[in-house]
């Protein structure tokens, strides 16, 4: 299997995570479920402009970033401010901060010696420092 690991030094924020295409949640009737559930109305109308097999990985992708959110704010996805919004006009505050960073891994793209990683993995990476508001 795969694992992604992201470091970062003491008092930045750090979350990651690392989804498989693959995954039947966001294909077919799951996906369309998975939108109902863990996507703001701005998410679900960008993701409804899109076609399969777009629309699955636009989903992944999505989902990859919001988990990256929940784990650098320490919120969860079960936390007060409920599943994080990662596009439209309400994004998440850390996604507004000039401080934070976002790191995608896309299918297909090469590492830094070159080789090609799986097509059916994607990945998010967010870092930064805290806003006068985190704990």
């Amino acid at each position: 299997g795969w694992m992604l690991l992201g470091l970062a030094p003491g008092g930045q924020l750090l979350g990651v995570d690392l989804v498989d295409l693959g995954d039947k949640a966001f294909a077919g009737e799951a996906g369309h479920q998975l939108e109902g559930y863990a996507f703001a109305p701005q998410e679900r109308e960008i993701l409804g402009r899109l076609r399969e097999p777009a629309r699955r990985m636009a989903r992944a992708r999505a989902w990859a970033l919001k988990e990256s959110v929940a784990k650098a704010s320490g919120e969860g996805l079960a936390g007060e401010a409920g599943i994080p919004v990662v596009a439209g006009a309400n994004v998440h505050r850390l996604l507004r901060l000039k401080r934070t960073r976002v790191m995608e891994l896309l299918p297909g793209s090469r590492d830094m010696r070159g080789n090609l990683l799986p097509e059916n993995l994607m990945g998010a990476l967010l870092w930064g420092g805290r806003d006068s508001t985190s704990g």
